[in-house]
């Protein structure tokens, strides 16, 4: 009985450290994306079919964003009008890759003049989460985008081809 008891303790605790450790809040947090494209962005994406409402898999709530690259040099692109990042340090999004390896995408951002500020490979920055998903969280200052204003979130393939579909939850801005 003693044995059962401490299982169950176990496997309680195991159960309420991966809910607050990837449920994490922030002092700080703008959302892009999380059941839908938050106000103030738009799709711009090219070479890319995006579905803002997939119902499956989900990281959190009820929808993802399913995106798949159509052509060579595709991008999912989200523009904003100008986004102040001081109060940020880190671009962090949930991806759900299928059989997508990350290291096929860059992230980047577009400065106020739309011009791209560096590319990195989200590969880098990620770690698993759980059900397949992987937490990315990219420093700002990797990405060239520490108190500045920026005017696009990207993802753009890297290897002049299609690919499988991914998933994507929980787009934002953390400090």
């Amino acid at each position: 009985m003693l044995k059962k008891i401490l299982v169950l303790i176990i496997v309680l605790s195991a159960l309420v450290f991966s809910h607050s450790f990837f449920n994490q809040s922030y002092a700080a947090s703008h959302i892009i994306y999380g059941e839908s494209l938050s106000s103030g962005w738009t799709n711009w994406s090219w070479k890319t079919t995006v579905n803002f409402n997939a119902t499956t898999p989900t990281f959190a709530g009820t929808k993802s964003m399913g995106v798949t690259y159509t052509g060579a040099w595709g991008g999912l692109s989200l523009k904003h009008a100008g986004l102040n990042t001081a109060p940020y340090s880190y671009l962090e999004f949930y991806i759900y890759p299928s059989t997508l390896n990350l290291s096929n995408i860059r992230v980047s951002l577009y400065n106020s003049a739309g011009a791209v500020m560096t590319q990195v490979n989200p590969a880098a920055y990620a770690t698993n989460a759980t059900g397949g998903w992987r937490k990315v969280l990219i420093p700002l200052s990797a990405l060239g985008g520490v108190n500045t204003t920026i005017t696009r979130v990207q993802l753009q393939e890297n290897t002049g081809a299609t690919q499988p579909v991914y998933y994507l939850d929980n787009l934002r801005f953390v400090n």
